[in-house]
């Protein structure tokens, strides 16, 4: 770590010690497996905790997002989920319902009536911060780095008009005040053990045309919600055909919900704006694929690399289902469409990004993107047994110039931090063999791989392309 990083650490030696030996406890319990407490000396324990008893035990999480947050945080914002329907959000926004509420913003379905006259009110959702310290900072940048691509959710162009706004009537008035930067990663990490305390001394309004501090985005609205809503209804239900329990996805179904997942690969791989098809609109998404070799479709040039990308959270939540037809003639039909969302976690690990700014890449964000996302989805990279064989990490018991996940003064490790895209592939393999409700699936995908057979290409043109690349 530099020594302007430890400098501005908040953390104490034993605040970060805890929070190496909670996250290794957490890692251990997913793996089923053990591992060793550090002291305040940085020394190991004699006797390993064994976790093996307790192979990918973690906290339920609930199908509503509702209560995806804690306690403290419903209660006080009860006054805008229960009876806020209605409720003015500022230049033109009207609250519907309260969607969701995570750990740093609030998700909203809202109506916007644009000032062009005649123009007719739009139906999308408005992200909020919660606490005001521009935490959708990150999200907004992938969201426009993301237009144009048709399984990421679009964010809409009326977010800028109406900061634009907002700014020119602040200037106006004298209260312009220049939108605070992201918090730093540390800062991060001590905000998140306090934030419930900042909460009671946030406004709680959430009109934006009042607080110019509160970063905010409008996103196209997905009529039919999270992914989860869908598994969850599908398992719970009774099938009036055969009166049991639950419904079996036809095959159909789950090759289209897998296209829709490889497709958002490759838009978080190779954004369509870095590679625009010949009139390119980024109003009106395209479909996502891997773009030409360098030397022309049959030349010797290679593929592009692919950006390092890490989404961290990819799980059935935060996969949303849009109306159907939306495919647009590309083998979805009248089957609703999937589409990726919530960015605000996503690191850019590109090997040439790291090399050529290696001091934004303390070990603190390794160690913070260990922990993100749902503990249901975490990934080879973040549970790892290597972490627990660290004996210096973030700064403590070793030179603060060591960075191992960089490969300063400590040889990379093999897994442990070695986040990219490989890592949301991972999490999307997990989200179809643990929720798409047919286990046989995976046994015919297994074949279809092993024979290339013919029927993978039956969806949309190039679709077997996509799993068999020649």
């Amino acid at each position: 770590m530099t020594e302007a990083a430890a400098e501005e650490n908040p953390y104490s030696v034993d605040d970060r010690r805890h929070f190496r030996n909670s996250s290794c406890q957490q890692a251990a319990r997913y793996r089923g497996g053990s591992y060793r407490q550090i002291d305040r000396h940085g020394r190991f324990s004699r006797k390993p905790t064994d976790y093996s008893y307790a192979h990918g035990a973690g906290p339920r999480l609930p199908t509503d997002q509702l209560y995806l947050g804690k306690m403290e945080e419903r209660t006080l914002l009860e006054p805008l989920i229960q009876g806020g329907e209605g409720r003015n959000l500022g230049y033109g926004i009207t609250l519907t319902k309260v969607l969701a509420v995570g750990g740093f913003g609030i998700a909203a379905l809202v109506e916007y009536q644009p000032r062009r006259k005649g123009a007719e009110k739009i139906k999308c959702v408005m992200k909020l911060d919660l606490y005001g310290v521009n935490e959708l900072q990150n999200e907004e940048y992938y969201l426009k780095l993301f237009q144009g691509a048709r399984h990421v959710v679009q964010i809409l162009d009326a977010t800028d008009e109406i900061k634009a706004r907002r700014e020119q009537d602040l200037r106006a008035r004298g209260l312009w005040v220049e939108p605070a930067e992201r918090p730093s990663v540390l800062i991060q990490l001590v905000q998140r053990d306090c934030r419930t305390e900042d909460l009671h001394d946030t406004d709680h309004e959430f009109d934006i045309q009042k607080q110019r501090h509160r970063n905010f985005v409008l996103l196209e609205q997905c009529e039919h919600g999270n992914l989860m809503n869908w598994l969850y209804k599908s398992a719970t239900k009774i099938n009036p055909l055969t009166h049991k329990l639950g419904y079996t996805w036809p095959d159909r179904i789950l090759w289209e919900l897998m296209e829709c997942l490889v497709r958002g690969l490759i838009a978080v791989a190779y954004p369509v704006k870095n590679y625009p098809p010949h009139g390119f609109d980024p109003k009106a998404p395209v479909h996502e694929s891997i773009p030409p070799r360098s030397g022309g479709a049959s030349g010797p040039g290679a593929v592009p690399d692919p950006l390092e990308l890490c989404h961290l959270d990819l799980n059935p939540y935060n996969l949303l289902v849009g109306a159907a037809g939306h495919g647009g003639g590309h083998g979805h039909g009248t089957r609703p469409i999937v589409k990726m969302a919530d960015f605000g976690g996503m690191w850019d690990f590109t090997p040439a990004k790291v090399e050529e700014n290696p001091d934004q890449f303390p070990e603190e964000i390794f160690w913070l993107a260990r922990n993100e996302g749902k503990f249901c989805s975490r990934f080879p990279e973040q549970f790892t047994d290597e972490w627990d064989e660290f004996t210096s990490f973030m700064g403590v018991f070793g030179p603060r110039e060591v960075n191992r996940f960089i490969g300063r003064g400590a040889p990379k490790p093999e897994v442990a931090g070695n986040f990219g895209m490989h890592s949301n592939i991972y999490q999307i393999g997990v989200t179809v063999c643990k929720n798409s409700l047919a286990v046989s699936v995976l046994h015919r995908l297994r074949l279809l791989l092993h024979l290339r057979h013919p029927a993978c290409g039956a969806l949309s043109p190039g679709f077997a392309d996509l799993l068999f690349p020649s």
